[in-house]
């Protein structure tokens, strides 16, 4: 799960969070990386109360996965790889891609491939060279609430 999909949930978006509650009661399970506690934690209006939110969010899911050696040695090749494609466009969005992914977003992106996972992202353009390059599956958060939200299976989370 990236980053902005925490944020989202913190900030109020009830649908996606029953999304992800949904997953998590078929079966599949949910995982954030510590680099998202830490772009979490970095918040300069966050509050003693919103840092307390985040972590019990993070507490939530299955697992919040720790940054090791192969991931950071992951982070630093997909960083690589990601800046031989500045300047193309991401065929879903038409956004021009700026450069190397920033560390943060590396380190997210390692961890969901180093554990096989489908990354949950609202900023797919970031990743996008890493999804044309056939290492890292993406997910919006919109397709995911398309097809594991409240109104999918009658099950949501009351705000």
């Amino acid at each position: 799960m990236d980053t902005d999909i925490a944020s989202e949930i913190l900030l109020g978006d009830w649908d996606l969070a029953s999304s992800l509650a949904n997953l998590q009661r078929r079966g599949d399970r949910v995982y954030f990386s510590e680099a998202t506690r830490g772009e979490l934690h970095s918040w300069s209006s966050a509050s003693a109360p919103d840092l307390a939110k985040a972590d019990t969010l993070l507490a939530s899911v299955d697992a919040v996965l720790d940054v090791d050696s192969t991931i950071s040695r992951k982070a630093g090749e997909l960083r690589r790889l990601s800046s031989h494609s500045v300047g193309q466009r991401c065929p879903s969005c038409g956004k021009v891609t700026g450069g190397k992914l920033k560390l943060p977003d590396a380190m997210i992106a390692a961890t969901a491939v180093t554990e096989g996972a489908t990354l949950i992202t609202n900023n797919g353009a970031d990743y996008q060279p890493l999804v044309g390059y056939g290492v890292l599956k993406v997910m919006s958060g919109r397709d995911l609430i398309a097809q594991f939200g409240p109104q999918q299976t009658g099950q949501g989370l009351t705000p």
